[in-house]
């Protein structure tokens, strides 16, 4: 049998690889070095998801969703006694599928509407706007209504969302009604036929179901402090043995606000929910601190667990202590239904994790005996969390799955250069190895580790390939591990994935977001993703916001500003190639957004989108190797003190690579604006033509009046703009992220 893979030095020598892709030796700029992969399961962050995906191949069977404890899965999500649906019925077919239907509070429940059909597109992923009403106006009774994080904090309501698959965490107790509504810019088509049933914990959990633990004396008292009335009172100062005491099928442990609770070796969850690990009282939360210097803080199940589920731990500080291999949470096999609510997570190596690596690995090497095979990893949420860097940081979130909600989570890899003393050993703020149905929304990811990124997605190993064309995924894409498992990783792509609403503040990072291959070795494939109203905030070797290397990709509604004192010499908003074996990229849709800079940059350094054509590079004997397929539209830009800057940039011919390029800033109005520049203080390197001059921040961006990015657009699939109001305002879409009014 192979190496059984440990929590133990997870990931420590992804920060070794400092290997360069052909990119970056073409460039020749700093530019991100792509992650090896390591010779042993022993260095990844553990956790898993299932896939339930579309565009299965017929050699790769669809998993069935698993029957879960605590929550009654669906074969429908509508309530026929009280459905309605209003609208062209005839133009869309609406679908809107729940992963569940009740559970405890806190639920987290992940909706899906990716089988809707219109008559007006053969691309209804990209080409619909989907927007949902969670019914729960109230929001949650800790964080508020509202986001307090991405780029729109303070605004961005909890209670709506747009895209195709959606998620929302219900923690007040009650009946809920869903609503969608779907448009093609003409005809809408409105639901309301999904009911949620959110269950209180006080009652799914009565008596000593409940256990209030207090780290010293006195006790906690029943009925008093926050502690519920009838639960067990514990005084137990050690994490470890609390939660192998009290974590059981049906039971809720509290630990005390205000006290501080020890370990030594990594505590475990191995019986399936509902449960709930949480807190009571006021004051600060308990403070979990570890002693040891290797594995985990805290991991859900096992090699005998394949269908684990229905756990939530919640409003908790975990501590690492800054040792070299310590971690936060995370999984060693099957887990289904678990939701992490605002986590602090402090000095960890690798902070959060719900990843499919072990359940992958259960699958393809189960050790013999009964029970270890099927695991499976499906609707997990990490949300409101918030992980502060340690000396030894890499990852603050390292996942994988199917119906992964990642959303409102503030994560600072704190940049870990000399300049703060620490070794230059961060890594990506967030990396998806596999995401299937996915919402990455509303987060705030700072200061990524020497030269890595903010977001970092790609997919399962595949082998037997030639340019792209055919292969399989490799259950064996590591000499001792195995990454890929039809049954976690569904057909093997990364897809139907909506990246939106975050704000992401580089550091020492040229590279925000990465979608595609890993490496240049790599044909780890990724189609299907939507980003949109992002804020991206460039530092001083800031260089490319979106890094697209993957097929059927929207870029719409997303701003990028450049820093004023430029370092790199080099801004792009979105760059398009193919660096390695994967499928090269086809049908990218670059729509309304809007790129700014102060810098001086040299000639032609500045680029809204950049698209670099490899006619010469053969790779397993093929060499139709360049993107193709790219639309770029009503997309705006400034840059006036950068040198001959340009809104696009291809190395290729565009007619050869069917690209088309209209209605954007010409080269001369990204120079200029078509006015005179004003003033801009480099503190504040956002307020010039053609943008508005406002109190607030983000306002900056919307067209001012007479500037040439009103009704200067061109009507594509975009029906919203970065602040959610309708396109277009008027007969003609405007030009950029922000529709003037």
């Amino acid at each position: 049998m192979r190496e059984r893979p440990t929590w133990l030095a997870v990931r420590r020598d992804l920060r070794h690889d400092k290997s360069k892709t052909r990119a970056a030796r073409r460039v020749n700029h700093l530019l991100i070095k792509p992650v090896a992969q390591p010779g042993t399961v022993a260095a990844r962050i553990v956790l898993s998801i299932l896939s339930c995906c579309a565009f299965v191949p017929a050699s790769v069977a669809e998993p069935s969703l698993p029957a879960t404890s605590g929550a009654t899965p669906p074969s429908s999500s509508t309530d026929s006694g009280n459905c309605s649906t209003t609208g062209d019925t005839g133009a869309i077919t609406l679908s809107s599928v729940a992963a569940r239907l009740n559970g405890v509070a806190p639920l987290a429940v992940f909706f899906d509407a990716t089988g809707t059909t219109a008559t007006a597109t053969t691309r209804p992923f990209h080409e619909l706007e989907y927007r949902w009403g969670f019914g729960d106006p109230l929001g949650s009774p800790v964080s508020g209504t509202t986001w307090n994080t991405g780029s729109n904090p303070g605004v961005s309501s909890r209670n709506t969302a747009t895209g195709p698959v959606a998620a929302h965490v219900y923690e007040i107790p009650g009946t809920y009604t869903v609503t969608l509504n779907v448009t093609d810019g003409k005809n809408t088509v409105s639901n309301s036929c999904t009911r949620i049933v959110v269950q209180d914990p006080d009652v799914v959990f009565p008596g000593t179901k409940t256990a209030c633990v207090g780290a010293a004396d006195p006790p906690p008292v029943p009925g008093t402090g926050g502690c519920p009335a009838g639960a067990s009172a514990v005084v137990q100062p050690n994490f470890t043995a609390a939660i192998s005491t009290h974590a059981r099928t049906g039971k809720r442990v509290l630990f005390r606000k205000g006290d501080t609770f020890t370990m030594q070796v990594k505590a475990e969850i191995l019986q399936t929910g509902p449960g709930i690990v949480g807190s009571f009282g006021s004051g600060p939360l308990p403070v979990i601190r570890t002693t040891a210097t290797s594995d985990a803080t805290l991991s859900f199940s096992g090699r005998t667990t394949p269908t684990f589920s229905d756990w939530r731990v919640m409003d908790l500080e975990f501590d690492g202590g800054g040792g070299s291999v310590i971690h936060g949470v995370g999984a060693f096999g099957g887990i289904t239904q678990i939701t992490l609510l605002r986590l602090t997570m402090r000095n960890f190596e690798a902070a959060l994790g719900l990843d499919g690596t072990m359940a992958n690995y259960w699958n393809n090497y189960p050790g013999g005996g009964s029970g270890t095979k099927g695991h499976l990893a499906d609707q997990l949420a990490i949300v409101d969390a918030t992980v502060l860097y340690g000396s030894n940081t890499h990852y603050g979130v390292y996942g994988s799955g199917n119906r992964y909600a990642f959303m409102g989570n503030y994560v600072d890899n704190g940049g870990l250069n000399l300049s703060l003393g620490h070794p230059i050993n961060g890594s990506h703020i967030a990396r998806f190895p596999y995401l299937g149905k996915a919402v990455i929304s509303n987060n705030d990811l700072l200061r990524p580790g020497f030269d890595r990124l903010g977001i970092k997605l790609h997919g399962p190993t595949w082998t037997g390939s030639a340019a792209g064309a055919g292969g399989t995924p490799s259950s064996t894409g590591e000499a001792n591990w195995s990454n890929y498992s039809a049954a976690v990783s569904g057909d093997g792509y990364s897809k139907q994935i909506v990246i939106s609403d975050n704000k992401l503040t580089d550091f020492r990072n040229p590279w925000s977001i990465a979608v595609g291959p890993q490496n240049a070795s790599s044909d780890e494939r990724v189609r299907e993703v939507i980003l949109e109203r992002n804020l991206h905030v460039g530092s001083p070797l800031s260089q490319v916001a979106h890094v697209i290397r993957a097929r059927e990709v929207t870029i719409r509604n997303n701003l990028y500003i450049g820093n004023a004192d430029s370092t790199s010499k080099y801004q792009a908003g979105v760059r398009i190639e193919v660096d390695g074996p994967e499928p090269p990229a086809r049908n990218i849709w670059v729509y309304n957004n809007t790129q700014y800079s102060a810098a001086a940059l040299p000639s032609g350094q500045f680029l809204m989108v950049d698209i670099k054509h490899t006619p010469n590079i053969i790779i397993n004997g093929n060499n139709n190797n360049s993107p193709s397929s790219i639309t770029v539209k009503n997309n705006l830009a400034f840059a006036p003190n950068a040198a001959s800057p340009l809104l696009y940039k291809n190395t290729g011919i565009d007619a050869a690579m069917n690209v088309v390029v209209s209605s954007n800033s010409t080269n001369a109005q990204v120079k200029n604006g078509g006015r005179a520049p004003l003033a801009v203080p480099l503190s504040m390197p956002l307020t010039s033509p053609p943008f508005i001059v406002p109190p607030s921040f983000l306002v900056n961006f919307v067209p001012a009046a007479g500037s040439y990015a009103i009704n200067g657009g061109a009507i594509v699939p975009v029906w919203s703009d970065f602040f959610r109001n309708d396109r277009p305002q008027k007969a003609i879409m405007d030009m950029g992220a922000a529709e003037a009014p």
